[in-house]
């Protein structure tokens, strides 16, 4: 609901502002990409409450954000005049201010400003030497509230306490910064898209990356969008790096020793290759490294307890993942990749440490990820590479490097949501009669399968099970199925017959739209036109037609 509330709110900043401005064709234009938000958002919004795959919602979340980022831009272009003439006024009056002797600041003084010989006083005593000139630094006490000055290399003056939320707001003129010790608060969007930032070096006082969120609900990282920070150090000190704070930075490695790391706080940073969490770090936000996609090699540290849903999805070259031995929860689609990212993933053996307790679905979907277990866990085992619940009652994950076919355990009785998801190498697989439950989308994309037993003792098959298996040829529905999800079979193109062994009525014979059937062409209303009584139908390749066949024939 955050996202959607998110859309709604910059859908209506979008009208307001469109309703504010007096050109006409400019109103139509965002008044329209207003609309689009709101449909695209309804879009996400009925794909989460249905059977859509992980896959797919990722995708429409990837969309989603991006028009958002789009309706923010052209939000700024509309108001970027009003900030200019509000910049270049306050800018006047600090000219003014810079003119007078200097003061001591007080509480009542709105900004106080640092001279050369006399930068910021802390508690009334006089700091070191600023190496910017005069007039530089617009404070407010001993916190930075603006930069004003032109300086390509900018050390912040020894004495400064904080830099307030937006100081350096869409600078693009600052190449480095150096962060003195005595600065313990970096606020929200301090650097805000500063995109010629290459390097900022932060002293060890700091404690708090920080962000904020506007009234729209956007956030504003302190290095959001920094697109050519390529170095940074978190010093120890450090215990929160908030949301969004390095979003879409050009950071090639990271080593956070004890910070709590935020919701999408490292989000996109293409390039970022290695991350190095310490002891000292408890958790890690949802999607804190997502889509970092040239990310090869992970270390979490012993004192993590907790690893947030999407973490590490999206960044398919990790080949060296260490998780620390305090994890007790690992969430949803952590480190899943999607079908686009397949030929990018690289073979890698991972240890589930004997603390984890949780883990969540699709955590490991689409890895080439040889799966072991440490054998004090009391909730998961693992054999061969492959993921089981403790008494191996539950297929969790396949790894999708794996080839050849596979005859699942007798012990198993259930197969969770996308367990075989995108292993692209199966060619056969056989499900015991011991099995009751096939998740959703347990088979999905598996693109060599051609051939599939289902036991005898399975109750139904979820949505999109079987969905994008390419090369299964035939499938015979044992009796005991009453209901089939929708898209469980969808784009199995060579699929040429289907033998149902009982009857499924047409309620539990789910279908969402004609375009996205449950089978390819028209057997499910065939099926159903016949009576829904057992019986094999057949088609040519390629063919929407499916025919019943006489029995016996």
């Amino acid at each position: 609901m955050k996202n959607a509330v998110r859309t709604a709110l910059l859908a209506a900043a979008l009208i307001a502002s469109a309703t504010a401005c007096n050109r006409n064709k400019d109103n139509a234009d965002v008044a329209a990409l207003a609309r689009q938000l709101g449909e695209m958002q309804a879009e996400l919004e009925k794909a989460k409450s249905s059977n859509a795959s992980a896959e797919e919602i990722e995708r429409m979340k990837k969309e989603l954000d991006e028009q958002k980022e789009r309706a923010e831009r052209r939000r700024e272009r509309r108001e970027g005049g009003e900030r200019g003439n509000r910049q270049r006024s306050s800018e006047t009056d600090t000219t003014a201010q810079t003119e007078a002797p200097a003061a001591a600041p007080d509480a009542s003084a709105a900004t106080a400003t640092p001279t050369a010989a006399t930068p910021p006083a802390t508690s009334g005593a006089a700091a070191s030497t600023s190496t910017s000139s005069a007039g530089d630094f617009q404070m407010t006490g001993t916190v930075l509230t603006k930069y004003r000055g032109s300086s390509k290399n900018v050390t912040i003056p020894n004495g400064v306490t904080g830099i307030a939320k937006d100081a350096f707001f869409k600078n693009t003129n600052i190449t480095s910064v150096t962060i003195p010790d005595s600065v313990t608060d970096i606020g929200g969007g301090a650097f805000y898209f500063c995109t010629s930032l290459t390097s900022a070096t932060i002293g060890n006082g700091v404690t708090r990356i920080g962000s904020y969120k506007d009234d729209r609900s956007f956030v504003y990282g302190a290095f959001y969008a920094c697109s050519n920070l390529a170095s940074v150090n978190i010093p120890d000190s450090v215990t929160s790096i908030e949301e969004g704070a390095f979003q879409g930075t050009a950071l090639t490695s990271v080593n956070i020793p004890n910070a709590n790391i935020g919701n999408d706080a490292f989000t996109h940073c293409s390039k970022l290759a290695s991350v190095t969490i310490g002891n000292g770090a408890t958790s890690i936000g949802t999607s804190a490294f997502s889509n970092c996609t040239s990310l090869t090699s992970v270390a979490i540290g012993n004192g993590v307890t907790s690893i947030g849903n999407y973490a590490f999805t999206g960044c398919p070259r990790i080949t060296s993942l260490t998780i620390g031995n305090r994890v007790a929860t690992i969430g949803e689609s952590v480190f899943a990749v999607g079908p686009d990212d397949l030929a990018k993933t690289g073979p890698a053996s991972i240890t589930i440490p004997a603390s984890v307790t949780s883990i969540g679905r699709a955590a490991f979907s689409g890895r080439n990820f040889t799966i072991n277990v440490d054998s004090g866990n009391a909730n998961f085992s693992s054999a061969d590479g492959v993921l089981y619940n403790k008494n191996k009652t539950t297929l969790i994950q396949y790894p999708q490097g794996k080839t050849g076919s596979f005859a699942i355990p007798n012990s198993v009785t259930g197969i969770v949501d996308f367990a075989f998801g995108y292993c692209a190498k199966l060619t056969g697989v056989t499900i015991p009669n011991s099995v009751t439950s096939i998740g959703m989308a347990a088979f999905t994309g598996c693109t060599s399968l051609t051939s599939v037993t289902i036991g005898n003792s399975v109750t139904g098959i979820a949505g999109h099970t079987f969905s994008g298996c390419k090369s299964l040829t035939s499938v015979t529905i044992p009796a005991s199925v009453t209901g089939i999800g929708a898209q469980a079979f969808n784009e199995c193109d060579s699929l040429t017959s289907v033998t149902f062994q009982g009857t499924i009525s047409y309620s539990e014979f789910k279908q969402d739209h004609p375009q996205l059937p449950t089978f390819p062409g028209n057997l499910r209303d065939r099926y159903i036109e016949d009576g829904s009584v057992p019986g094999t139908y057949t088609r040519a390749r390629g063919s929407s037609d499916w025919q019943r066949q006489a029995q016996g024939a």
